[in-house]
């Protein structure tokens, strides 16, 4: 399938390690430092953009800040970026080989020392070979502290502080999009049931799947619907697709069905009666200890919170979110999302309702837009995970800092 419109590529500065406050280089320092990837001019930026035809050459802008109590020795370097599980950005080791489109991106600049309220300036230099094909490919940028900073309070930890974005080089042209399943297994981790199915992406633009998984015994019984949403799996790129089950089904072989399309480019791709087998579960996985949140809420966290901004000017964003749980299963949760403008709050918004949060990691993706839309100002969110008793008490469990800072003109 071919497709010649532009696909949009919004990544969100991904920070290693922490979820962390958006932050400006003007910002007081802090007991944990932060590395800030931004434009040219200073600005906070969640990824860069180049369009660039076969045979030519670009520089992009940028500079590099931080936000400590104490001077930070850093090093820049290119990187390859890679597609995570469940799709979205995520940086590949910066001393793995480079391979295209990172092999097209040059960054002179040695090693630095930064300050709070300083920045320094680089620039990033593009050359796509004559021979590319049109299409919209993603390399990483990473910076990184030379030294580990030690966490406060935990005595001989340190933390190697780290900061990536995104670098989105298109080549103008017509594109071939698509994208494949391939063969489905099942992994038990822990007491969770978790089908995994490869994803790679045959294609020249990232692509974003969505649909639903379907488990069904051998008499055509349904076992499990699980909605499926992916981030982005970039072009040319492979992941794998990672679906809770609500529980562990009794061990046997079943039939599974998955429908996915990339509502960009259309592109679909499926699986039809496929075999898995599942075997018996661990002990205790079908009858865990119900959840008790004033002893289990420390055994939640956040794994990954991003928030995505999406269109120009700003229409929505795209809120990408994995809860990982080392306790026991919490039968029903809710997620929400709080938007912030100018410092007030604007309003709470359920995002997920009525979850079920087993052992493991559970993602979820969500967009949101205020009614009446975006106006000026400073905006930003937070996010809330509360847990749902059976009379309808919420009881917090884990509330994120501010999330993202997004300037609405």
């Amino acid at each position: 399938m071919n497709q010649t419109r532009s696909v949009s590529i919004l990544l969100a500065l991904l920070l290693t390690l922490t979820i962390a406050p958006a932050a400006t280089a003007q910002d007081t320092a802090t007991d944990v430092p932060t590395l800030l990837i931004q434009a040219g001019d200073g600005t906070p930026a969640s990824a860069f953009y180049a369009e660039v035809e076969p045979g030519q050459n670009a520089e992009i802008e940028i500079s590099l800040a931080v936000v400590a109590d104490d001077p930070i020795d850093v090093t820049t370097a290119i990187a390859n970026a890679v597609s995570a599980p469940n799709g979205g950005f995520s940086l590949a080791p910066t001393d793995e080989p480079l391979s295209e489109p990172a092999t097209w991106l040059d960054l002179v600049g040695d090693p630095l020392t930064l300050e709070t309220g300083e920045s320094a300036a680089r620039t990033v230099e593009v050359a796509v070979p004559a021979d590319a094909e049109p299409g919209q490919y993603v390399a990483a940028l990473a910076l990184t502290a030379t030294e580990p900073v030690p966490i406060p309070g935990a005595d001989g930890v340190g933390q190697l502080a780290r900061a990536s974005a995104a670098i989105a080089i298109t080549v103008p042209g017509e594109f071939e999009t698509g994208f494949d399943l391939g063969n489905p297994a099942f992994a038990g981790l822990g007491s969770t049931s978790v089908v995994q199915i490869p994803v790679e992406n045959t294609g020249t633009v990232p692509v974003h799947p969505r649909g639903t998984l379907t488990l069904e015994s051998p008499d055509g019984e349904s076992v499990a619907n699980v909605p499926v949403t992916m981030g982005a799996v970039f072009a040319g790129g492979e992941t794998m697709l990672l679906a809770t089950l609500p529980e562990w089904p009794p061990a046997g072989d079943y039939q599974l069905a998955v429908d996915l399309t990339d509502a960009d480019t259309g592109a679909t791709a499926d699986l039809a009666n496929s075999p898995l087998t599942i075997p018996e579960p661990p002990p205790g996985a079908r009858d865990p200890e119900p959840f008790d949140p004033a002893a289990d809420d420390a055994s939640v966290s956040f794994e990954r919170v991003a928030i995505e901004p999406q269109g120009s000017p700003l229409e929505s964003v795209e809120v990408a979110i994995e809860v990982s749980n080392v306790g026991n299963p919490i039968p029903s949760a809710t997620l929400t999302l709080e938007a912030i403008r100018d410092g007030a709050l604007v309003e709470e918004v359920v995002i997920a309702d009525d979850i079920a949060l087993a052992d493991g990691v559970t993602s979820y993706t969500a967009e949101y837009t205020p009614e009446g839309g975006y106006g000026s100002g400073i905006w930003s969110f937070r996010v809330r995970l509360d847990a749902i008793a059976a009379d309808g008490t919420a009881t917090p469990l884990i509330q994120t800092g501010t999330v993202a800072k997004i300037d609405v003109p």
